[in-house]
């Protein structure tokens, strides 16, 4: 069982140290691109929007 733990401490790491590397590669075109932060933006609003109806229209 402890074998098992540690392989998978191990992949968890090696998975969570690829989208740390993955998020600081992309990090700089983000932010340097007005149109991708206004699509970002525009993608957060409409999901809490959608949220918001599907709140909305629920029943007890």
């Amino acid at each position: 069982m402890l074998e098992l733990s540690l392989v998978f401490i191990g992949l968890k790491f090696v998975v969570f140290a690829a989208y740390g590397a993955l998020a600081a590669s992309v990090r700089q075109p983000v932010i340097s691109s007005s149109a991708v932060q206004n699509g970002m933006r525009r993608s957060v609003a409409a999901a809490f929007a959608v949220l918001a109806a599907k709140l909305a229209f629920t029943q007890r």
